[in-house]
């Protein structure tokens, strides 16, 4: 089976017009646990706000997350070369929050981090967190791709996510008693 495009009539000028999607009011429909992301930095701890961390692989267990070219952390992630990862759960909104906003206020001594024994700065009380270390980092458009091999993993059990929609926080817990295998 062959297709042929269709040819212009001669003399006719074809103008195609190329307009890049803007994905942002896209995305903002699209359901996204909340994350934050903390390293070393030169001057102390570093951290920010991540919507976008993934699983990759299981087996070499491997996770990836976008950082902004832009950001400050980037660079401290990179040069150091490890991360702590920390899933927020469903009443860490002030968290998220925190960690998006001015860096000077995100690592406060106010007891809701302390430095870990291989040098991250750690969250306590979130509902998981993963330490990895950076395999590879990626320029991709405005962005960096960070693929990591993850190092440990921790979870709380009964605790729900964080969840982020159209801008805002939210709670993703069932709202009916869990099932298992259709018996409550």
């Amino acid at each position: 089976m062959s297709f042929m495009l269709p040819t212009a009539p001669p003399h006719t000028e074809i103008v195609v017009s190329v307009v890049k999607p803007d994905l942002r009011p896209v995305f903002r429909r699209a359901v996204s646990s909340v994350w934050v992301i903390t390293t070393a930095g030169e001057a102390g701890p570093v951290g920010l706000t991540a919507l976008s961390v993934h699983s990759v692989s299981v087996d070499p267990p491997l996770v990836s997350f976008n950082i902004s070219r832009t950001s400050h952390s980037l660079a401290s992630i990179v040069r150091t070369g490890r991360v702590a990862l920390h899933l927020l759960d469903e009443n860490q909104g002030q968290l998220m929050t925190r960690f998006a906003g001015p860096r000077e206020a995100r690592f406060r001594d106010d007891g809701l981090w302390s430095w870990d024994r291989t040098g991250l700065p750690r969250l306590t009380d979130v509902a998981a967190r993963l330490t990895a270390t950076v395999r590879d980092a990626h320029e991709a458009g405005d962005s960096c791709l960070i693929v990591a091999e993850v190092d440990s993993a921790e979870h709380v059990a009964d605790r729900g996510p964080l969840a982020h929609h159209n801008g805002a926080h939210h709670s993703v817990s069932p709202s009916v008693p869990r099932t298992t295998n259709g018996v409550r």
